[in-house]
């Protein structure tokens, strides 16, 4: 049960029943009866059968999003991420050398993570190059890490524009930054995220 009406609305609603315990209202969603969340509790509304479902579906709720271009950290971390290392923002966007990360409010929700950022990448011959690195990285609940992007062995990429579906059982969700080269090193080349929206999928 939910406690507003904009929980049980969301995401292709078949509508909702309202309770009140004592005096509190009450909210569940009513979704098709063969929806994964369907109780075995049957509504008949307008001359249709639903079902009660055991949970709303979060599908296509925002969690947050956040443009990098002239950000600030303290406005990131208000957002719930969580940062360690470096994190320098400019006219460009946000330079990563270490790793942001953020819990999903809700889980036993799938999560999806839509990621922009420039990359950086230098060759000095056929057998030596550097490169700025993006990973994104999934976390469950027993912390088994996954990594699930990463522009490694990409090297050569000079930008990401990707929409990143985690796995099942993803609870935190970590962005990681670091410089990449290999046969020696002139610059220090990181990502520079410019925007992310995570979202429920």
């Amino acid at each position: 049960m939910y406690t507003t009406v904009g929980e049980v609305t969301s995401g292709g609603s078949q509508g909702y029943i309202a309770l009140k315990d004592s005096a509190v209202p009450l909210y569940a969603k009513l979704g098709l009866i063969s929806d994964q969340n369907a109780s075995p509790l049957r509504i008949k509304k307008s001359g249709n059968t639903f079902a009660v479902l055991t949970k709303a579906s979060m599908s296509g709720q925002v969690i947050d999003q956040y443009n990098y271009i002239n950000g600030n950290q303290a406005a990131l971390t208000n957002l719930g991420w969580a940062v360690s290392g470096g994190l320098s923002f400019s006219s460009g966007g946000g330079q990563l050398n270490g790793y942001i990360e953020r819990a999903v409010p809700v889980t036993g929700n799938l999560v999806s993570l839509q990621i922009s950022a420039k990359l950086s990448f230098e060759a000095y011959g056929y057998d030596a190059y550097e490169s700025a690195a993006l990973e994104v990285l999934s976390y469950n609940s027993s912390g088994i890490v996954t990594s699930v992007y990463s522009t490694v062995p990409l090297e050569s990429l000079t930008s990401v524009d990707e929409v990143i579906n985690m796995p099942v059982g993803c609870v935190k969700v970590r962005i990681r930054g670091w410089h990449y080269y290999y046969g020696g090193t002139n610059y220090n080349f990181y990502p520079i995220l410019r925007y992310h929206k995570f979202y429920y999928t």
